[in-house]
């Protein structure tokens, strides 16, 4: 704990949780509890690489993720030339999620 303590007394005011679905969910709680304590107004968020929708909601409670079926939607859409009309069907993750369109997982 010491260190969330750390970096919300310099200002840090987001914090994500890298590869959370392999974190215990209680664990994960616990740390998101004690930085809104520390800090309310912080953004927390959870990395998880997948496009199944039960792999989010088993791993979240009420903290938001990031929204991988869009980013493989908006690959294929730029890089393959899919149709754009195939991200109006995306199921995503949630009205709220974290979205993005590359990051360090991706890059092949």
């Amino acid at each position: 704990r010491r260190h969330i303590e750390m970096l919300v007394d310099c200002g840090v005011k987001g914090f994500r949780f890298d590869a959370a679905k392999h974190i215990r969910p209680e664990t994960l709680q616990k740390y998101c509890e004690y930085i809104k304590t520390a800090d309310p107004e912080s953004m927390i968020y959870y990395e998880v690489l997948s496009t199944k929708k039960a792999m989010h909601t088993a791993t979240t409670r009420d903290i938001e993720t990031t929204d991988f079926p869009l980013c493989y939607g908006l690959h294929d859409v730029v890089m393959k030339g899919t149709s754009p009309e195939k991200l109006k069907a995306l199921n995503h993750i949630s009205a709220d999620s974290v979205r993005f369109a590359r990051n360090h997982d991706l890059i092949h």
